[in-house]
């Protein structure tokens, strides 16, 4: 028993002792070098050159430290993001597409993806590389595909000669290609949109549609209300600008006096404008098989028609209101994976059918129209085009496209002081929470940015 405290003792004493001070130095060796050569900087400025000189406009774009995408339950080009995904840094490139600038990027960032709303953008999502303080991307730039943004295949193709006869629709404006549904009656007037004003609208749109976390149109821009012809001999053209669909869908119009509303699509005559809307997934792919309808830039000229004008005039009456109308994937060659009833309308007049358009103008006066088409993912870029008229169109609300971009992004620093020497690797000698905000305008200025630390 007494053996057994004395071992005790001496236990307790040789551990005092480690805490005792002494004159002694406790180094058995000179001290070496620096243990950790880190500045336990957070950031790295990176030299950022992007082209996406395809969309020939403005184009909003964001960084990511991973991939925001989520995966598809089914096969689809929809592009979906997860909100729980928050950007690093974003920002506009010039009307030209291209970006070029310094951006402030969290120090341990090499792999990135990047991410552009714009419909104009022919690659929604891009992975980069920060290489040498560079990071250097462009559309061009070979990817690896994924579910998310791939056309697909012949095996998911049909073709029907009478499916888009049997929506009965009006062929008075002209003829058109039976397979692809290229059309023989294009409109090269005044009317047609310049390369000038399509930069602009486009640049409006891409503002309009500049979200970065959902891909979501704003309610303010959705619309029932159909386009009133306020004045006698007016004239209106459609300029096709792009879409963001695989299915090879209709466009149409119909008109009816401001004060007989119709209150089903039995109640007027649709006259066809495009037969396939497809402008995206043409058959450079290969093995692909989806015809292009239109080109960006091809014009229609609408026209009215009644007993005294059986073949049409181009010049509206007043107190009229011009509607349209899109058939989901009602073309003759058609996308058969999902299966719905058909035909399936997305129109723009209240109170007859499914409204899925978004309308507005930019500070010139000409109008985008936007179809969202049957699938709920709310961003109504499936269908876009541009619609011209002289006298103005006026009751369609105007975008200010110097409307400002805000990003948010919030995470944990944690740090460790003499890592690695010390072996010690457990990085809770400093633990902050950090909120980054940047607000910036379309020339990419920034307006508001930085960190608040707690």
């Amino acid at each position: 028993m007494k053996k057994f405290w004395l071992a005790c003792t001496m236990v307790i004493a040789v551990g005092i002792s480690g805490c005792v001070d002494s004159d002694k130095d406790l180094y058995q060796e000179a001290p070496g070098k620096e243990t950790n050569l880190s500045d336990f900087s957070t950031k790295q400025v990176v030299q950022v050159e992007a082209d996406y000189s395809n969309a020939d406009s403005h184009v909003p774009f964001y960084i990511y430290d991973k991939n925001p995408v989520k995966p598809q339950e089914t096969e689809s080009n929809t592009i979906t993001i997860d909100e729980n995904i928050e950007p690093l840094d974003g920002a506009w490139t010039d009307e030209e597409g291209k970006y070029n600038g310094k951006m402030s990027l969290p120090a341990y960032v090499s792999e990135v993806y990047i991410v552009s709303t714009s419909p104009f953008a022919t690659k929604p999502v891009i992975e980069g590389k920060v290489e040498n303080g560079i990071l250097k991307f462009s559309e061009t730039d070979e990817q690896t595909r994924t579910r998310a943004s791939e056309p697909q295949g012949k095996k998911n193709t049909q073709y029907n000669a009478n499916r888009f006869t049997s929506l009965g629709w009006n062929n008075a404006l002209g003829t058109f290609d039976a397979e692809t549904g290229k059309i023989g009656y294009l409109y090269n007037g005044d009317l047609k949109l310049s390369k000038s004003e399509m930069k602009e609208l486009k640049t409006t749109i891409n503002s309009v549609l500049k979200n970065s976390t959902s891909f979501v149109c704003p309610q303010a821009y959705r619309t029932g209300a159909d386009l009133y012809i306020e004045k006698d001999q007016t004239a209106v053209a459609l300029t096709a600008l792009s879409g963001w669909t695989c299915w090879n869908s209709s466009l149409g119009y119909y008109y009816y006096r401001a004060d007989k509303v119709p209150t089903n699509l039995n109640d007027v005559t649709i006259y066809t404008i495009f037969p396939n809307t497809q402008t995206s997934w043409n058959n450079g792919y290969g093995v692909y098989s989806y015809p292009r309808g239109i080109n960006e830039g091809e014009s229609v000229q609408l026209k009215y028609f009644d007993k005294d004008y059986p073949k049409g005039t181009e010049y509206f009456p007043k107190g009229y209101k011009i509607g349209f109308v899109l058939a989901t994937n009602a073309w003759n060659r058609y996308f058969s994976a999902f299966k719905f009833d058909f035909p399936y309308y997305a129109c723009s007049t209240e109170g007859i059918g499914n409204v899925r358009t978004a309308m507005f103008k930019d500070s010139k006066g000409n109008i985008a129209i936007t179809f969202e088409d049957y699938k709920d993912d709310q961003n109504f870029t499936d269908v876009l085009f541009a619609l011209k008229a002289n006298p103005k169109i006026t009751n369609v609300p105007t975008v200010d496209p110097e409307s400002n971009t805000t990003i948010k992004k919030t995470g944990v620093y944690s740090f460790e002081d003499y890592w690695p020497k010390a072996y010690d690797y457990d990085m809770n000698d400093v633990v902050v929470l950090y909120t980054y905000e940047k607000t910036f305008n379309i020339t990419s200025v920034p307006l508001k940015s930085g960190r608040v630390i707690n």
